[in-house]
């Protein structure tokens, strides 16, 4: 009796270890791979800021200039695969801007006209190359700015605009990390767009043309 009791006891043992690997055989599953707990993410938020190389806009009565200076903003992107996001982005700058009028009889006179405010809302695609904790990126986005001055009579004036950006994310942990990046921003003017100092002076249009903006800036990101 106790021959039987200890076979019984040694042949249970035996099929409970055999029957993962006669399931695994079945079903195709290697159970010697660990098991994934963790799943992938599905979108980030960055929070970034970063300077701004200005720019020069031609106009019907010569150049204006957008000094380099500050900005702040954000992104969200939405994984839609492993390797390629979409991206939702926001970002705002302001910074002084000064007329320099091109005439024959005045070359080179330049006038300040006050502090300009710069708003993008953009939406695009990112492609990532993560290896590691570093995961270089490349993008191109398309979407609508803003400008708008502190000049007594002027108004806003919306464009069209489309950018490339690249930088790289730098991962400190699963779900936080570093994002450093640049920028070339292309506002394209297909309306007019207005300045005025007042005193039936300064006024300028721009109609049909568009300019070239660069930024470089850092943050962080959160992965959820």
């Amino acid at each position: 009796m106790t021959k039987a009791v200890w076979l019984l006891l040694i042949l249970g043992i035996s099929l409970a270890f055999a029957s993962p690997y006669t399931a695994s055989a079945q079903f195709g599953d290697d159970t010697n791979k660990p098991l994934k707990i963790k799943e992938r993410a599905k979108f980030e938020i960055a929070f970034q800021s970063g300077y701004s190389l200005g720019a020069l806009l031609y106009t019907t009565n010569g150049e204006l200039r957008l000094d380099a200076g500050p900005w702040y903003g954000g992104a969200l992107d939405f994984y839609l695969k492993r390797d390629i996001m979409l991206e939702l982005s926001y970002f705002n700058r302001s910074g002084n801007i000064s007329q320099l009028n091109g005439g024959a009889f005045q070359p080179g006179v330049g006038k300040d006209l006050g502090i300009q405010t710069t708003q993008y809302v953009q939406v695009g695609s990112i492609k990532t190359f993560r290896k590691g904790k570093i995961a270089p990126f490349i993008g191109g986005n398309l979407g609508l700015g803003w400008y708008s001055s502190d000049i007594p009579g002027s108004s806003t004036s919306t464009f069209f605009a489309v950018s490339g950006l690249g930088g790289a994310r730098i991962f400190l942990s699963d779900h936080f990390g570093i994002r450093l990046q640049g920028r070339l921003l292309l506002p394209i003017f297909f309306g007019s767009i207005g300045f005025y100092c007042g005193g039936g002076g300064c006024g300028t249009g721009v109609s049909g043309s568009g300019t070239v903006e660069g930024e470089l800036s850092g943050g962080l990101f959160l992965s959820f």
